[in-house]
Parts: structure tokens; C-alpha cells; sequence
């Protein structure tokens, strides 16, 4: 409860200054949000099984970013077949599928060389890979995000590359035309992308344009191109069009995904990995 307070006192506050502000780790605020949605979740929809329930408008009181995510699932103004999100948020993304996302990284990690040059999309599951990979590793690095930045940025063994621009706070990601023009003229061996929705006829989106144009240019500029996401994705659609599901050459998911997609994923003939 105190957690669900200070996210209505201040609606942008971040999970690290959770952790700061309660002396705990992240990881035990992630925890904690798990719990909130789970547990709350739950009441609304099992209310007559002894489930608990948030009285008043949550949706309203929450606005802006994990907090208002977390609100709308709360108050139940949300749909089960799309994300009840009206903005993304780093965040309230970051909690989610967190396991599955863990197995995709390091499965992910694994097809790193030493002396490859990558990029670094800027989503949650690409979030997770700079802490897995090992500190003795050297490697090159393109990316946008700020948090990819502040994980790697200790690592004595890689280079960082960042396309700088315009700070979007919600994403954490920098954007810029001089900073895709930037990454045009670069090179790299992989790139590591994530989506928010993955859908047969109408391909690989995301939440907003510019990223989009941030995906294409990492696109554009990589050799072998390998979506990272988890299987919660599939059959979803978001306003920024990036690429066609068969511009990847390689997919890896958590054990989710459907036979229907592993199918049409492999009539493709694009390289599936399942972990």
C-alpha cells in the first residue's frame, strides 16, 4: 500500500527511486509489483471467491506511467486481448514475463562472439542482456537507450556506441534524425530487437514511430537480425510499423508461443529457438 501511495503522489516515479525511497533492492520492488497486479488482479476478477479490490477511481488517480499501467488492470478498464496500456512505460514493461525473458537473454548471450560488433534495440528484453553478458567478453555496442547505456557502461571490455537525441523518459530512449543518420553509417554483425506486437499480416510493431524509426536503422545497418521477445507478443498490433515478420533471420521465444506461430514461423523459413 505504500508503494501504490507514493505511485499516486508522484506518477513518474521510477523503480530505482522506489528501491532508494524503501531502502530495498529492485529486485524486491519488482517483486513487490508482481504481487500488486497478481494479487489485485486477481480480487477484481475473483471478488466473490474472497479476492480483494482497490475502492475508487485507480485509473484516474494513477496517471502517466507504470502506475497508471498498474491502475487500469486494477480498475479493470483494461482488454483481455490487448494490453490495457495507453502509454508504454519502461517500467510496468520491466515486470512482465520476467522468467521467460531471462531464458530468451540467455539463450541470446550465447550467440555472442568475441570482437562482434551489436546493436541493442530498446525494450525490456533487450534490457536484460547487458548484466548477462560477462565482464572478460569484449565487444561493441550500438544503442539508443539510456538503460542499455547505464549497464554497460562499467564494462571494461565494451565499446560503447550511442545515437544520442531527444530524451523520451517514459522509454528511456534517445531519438534524434542526426542520430539515425548516425547509425546509418555504421555496421554491425547482429541486432537484437524487440516488439510490442507481432502480427501475421501487418508484421512487427511498436508503441510510437520514432522508435519504429530507431528499429529500422538498426535494421538497415546489421548483418543478421534476431528478434528477441517473449510469446505474449504474438498476435498483437501497435501504431509504429517497423519491419516484416520475414525480414528477421532468426526468432527466439519462451515456450509460450503457439504451434500455429511455430508453424508460420518456420514456414518462413526463419530460424525458431524455443527456450
Amino acid at each position: 500500500m505504500k508503494i501504490l501511495q507514493k505511485m499516486k503522489e508522484d506518477p513518474f516515479v521510477s523503480i530505482a527511486e522506489l528501491a532508494e525511497i524503501f531502502s530495498v533492492s529492485q529486485m524486491t520492488i519488482r517483486r513487490d509489483l508482481q504481487y500488486i497486479e497478481k494479487n489485485e488482479l486477481g480480487g477484481r476478477e475473483n471478488r466473490n471467491s474472497g479476492g480483494r479490490e482497490l475502492s475508487g477511481n485507480t485509473a484516474s488517480a494513477f496517471p502517466g506511467t507504470v502506475s497508471a499501467s498498474l491502475a487500469s488492470y486494477l480498475s479493470g478498464t483494461g482488454d483481455s486481448g490487448q494490453s490495457p496500456r495507453q502509454e508504454y512505460t519502461y517500467d510496468y514493461e520491466e515486470v512482465h514475463c520476467v522468467e521467460e525473458k531471462k531464458r530468451i537473454n540467455a539463450f541470446a548471450v550465447s550467440l555472442l562472439r568475441p570482437g562482434d560488433v551489436i546493436v541493442l534495440d530498446s525494450g525490456t528484453t533487450a534490457g536484460m542482456m547487458p548484466e548477462m553478458i560477462p565482464d572478460d567478453l569484449p565487444l561493441t555496442v550500438i544503442c539508443y537507450s539510456y538503460y542499455i547505456v547505464s549497464k554497460l557502461f562499467d564494462k571494461p571490455n565494451i565499446r560503447l556506441i550511442l545515437a544520442g537525441g531527444y530524451y523520451h523518459r517514459n522509454t528511456r530512449i534517445f531519438s534524434s534524425e542526426e542520430g539515425i543518420r548516425f547509425m546509418k553509417q555504421l555496421r554491425a554483425q547482429k541486432v537484437f530487437l524487440c516488439a510490442s506486437g507481432i502480427h501475421a499480416d501487418m508484421g512487427l510493431t511498436c508503441t510510437d514511430q520514432y522508435i519504429g524509426d530507431l528499429k529500422k536503422a538498426a535494421i538497415s545497418m546489421s548483418l543478421e537480425k534476431i528478434l528477441i521477445t517473449d510469446s505474449t507478443k504474438f498476435g498483437k498490433v501497435d501504431p509504429g510499423f517497423f519491419a516484416a515478420i520475414e525480414d528477421m533471420d532468426r526468432i527466439i521465444t519462451d515456450s509460450g508461443i503457439s504451434e500455429e506461430w511455430t508453424d508460420l514461423i518456420r514456414a518462413k523459413r526463419i530460424q525458431l529457438d524455443i527456450v
